[in-house]
């Protein structure tokens, strides 16, 4: 786990609120939620989001991680969800500008790909040959692509959600090991009926965890920032009894999010057997 905030991040820019305050004197950051796989055995690693903070996300990845060749990129590949701020916005980092990669692969649905060749600047990260694109088959909501292996070893496959597509769809993914499988949604906007399918077989599911409280969305309309409340989300857990996943992560919080800030009501999670993710989290699959 190399980041679990929402896109903007903790402190967020133009935040005087005491949540982004006592970060700055603190010193305190949370970078937007993004997730590695890692396979030692093949010494590959591939980055599930491009957040503004790549950078800083891949040195402390390489810091948990053996020492990778000297000729070998920093990732191997790149797995996208969707085309908000904070899941895509690092990928400038690839470009002529900084590391310049060299036809790095990155898997993304047709519609992102369409969007991203079809504006500048991303536009230049595909025609300078920066990045490979490889887009993966999602169409039906709920129904997952067929698998592809962004790291060898480890299959992936993307489930279409609803969520704000302004510009792309959006999906949450599968990850599955020789041993058990993961679920990565950051976002999605409500649940409906959507946990029983996408938990299906999960160990371990990263959800989205933006915001505790209907208060943190003033003074914006709700509707134009639709997310699942975590309390609803758990609720809607434990009612699935025997079939929820093992383990439990909340991530993409919000800079408001008080389970963010207040120790005891990460207890109170936890008691209730969920957990908040914390950057530099490991899971074997």
């Amino acid at each position: 786990m190399l980041g679990i905030a929402q896109d903007g991040g903790l402190p967020q820019l133009g935040c005087n609120a005491p949540c982004c305050t006592s970060a700055r004197r603190s010193g305190r950051r949370e970078t937007p939620a993004c997730l590695a796989l890692h396979n030692p055995h093949a010494a590959k690693v591939a980055l599930i989001e491009a957040t503004w903070a790549v950078p800083d996300q891949i040195d402390h990845l390489l810091r948990l991680i053996p020492p990778r060749p000297q000729s070998a990129p920093p990732v191997d590949a790149i797995v996208l969800t969707h085309l908000h701020m904070g899941h895509c916005a690092g990928l400038l980092h690839f470009g002529c500008e900084a590391l310049a990669s060299d036809k790095l692969p990155i898997h993304l649905s047709q519609r992102s790909i369409t969007a991203l060749t079809s504006h500048m600047p991303w536009q230049q990260l595909f025609t300078a040959g920066h990045l490979d694109a490889r887009p993966f088959e999602a169409e039906t909501q709920l129904t997952p692509s067929p698998p592809f292996e962004p790291v060898p070893g480890i299959q992936v496959q993307a489930v279409p959600v609803p969520h704000r597509d302004e510009w792309s769809d959006t999906v949450a993914l599968r990850i599955t090991g020789p041993n058990r499988t993961a679920l990565f949604c950051p976002d999605i906007d409500a649940w409906g009926d959507a946990l029983p399918a996408l938990l299906d077989g999960i160990d371990i599911a990263y959800l989205d965890g933006t915001f505790l409280d209907p208060a943190e969305f003033a003074p914006r309309d709700p509707a134009t920032i639709p997310h699942p409340l975590m309390n609803e989300t758990m609720d809607r857990l434990d009612a699935l009894g025997q079939s929820r996943p093992d383990q439990v992560f909340f991530i993409h919080l919000n800079h408001t999010n008080a389970a963010l800030h207040n120790s005891d009501i990460a207890a109170t999670f936890k008691q209730r057997g969920f957990n908040l993710a914390q950057t530099g989290d490991r899971a074997a699959l």
